[in-house]
Order: structure tokens, then sequence, then C-alpha cells
């Protein structure tokens, strides 16, 4: 399925990022790109009730230069980029 969906993303020269967080809570995800700026997102998927996935589109490839969540319980990983 990634691989799949790592040739559209290519294709369309977007770049994805996915980003995984261990949360007790519901949070937004705030990440800061050099050429893209600041884009908040919300969870895409819950799985368990402490497994938050968030998935963020860019146009192009990018810097990830800065990621954080809007609370301050649990852990935040960089699981996945696929792009141009």
């Amino acid at each position: 399925m990634f691989r799949r969906l790592a040739s559209i993303v290519a294709a369309l020269g977007l770049m994805l990022m996915t980003l995984r967080h261990s949360a007790t809570d519901n949070q937004t995800l705030t990440v800061t790109f050099q050429n893209a700026g600041t884009i908040t997102v919300s969870p895409d998927q819950v799985k368990a009730s402490y497994d938050l996935h968030y998935d963020v589109y860019t146009n192009g490839n990018d810097t990830l230069l800065a990621a954080s969540t809007s609370g301050d319980t649990g852990i935040l990983i960089l699981k996945d980029i696929c792009g141009s």
C-alpha cells in the first residue's frame, strides 16, 4: 500500500511525511518546513487509544525544520518520507 501511495505522490510532484505520536489525548501537529512554512494538521488515523498518525503533504521536496504537538505528553517520531 505505501509503495503505491509513494508512486502516486511522486508522480504528482508532492512530498509526503508521515509522523506518529504516542499520546493519551487527541493532539494537533504543527510542522515547519523551509519552503512551505508552518502547517498544522489533525491526526489522519487514531490506532488504539495511544497511537496517532499524521500525514503532511508539501508541493515538491522540502526540508523539515521543526515538529511539535499541541500537548505535552507522548513521543513524536518521523515514520516515513516519500516524494519526487
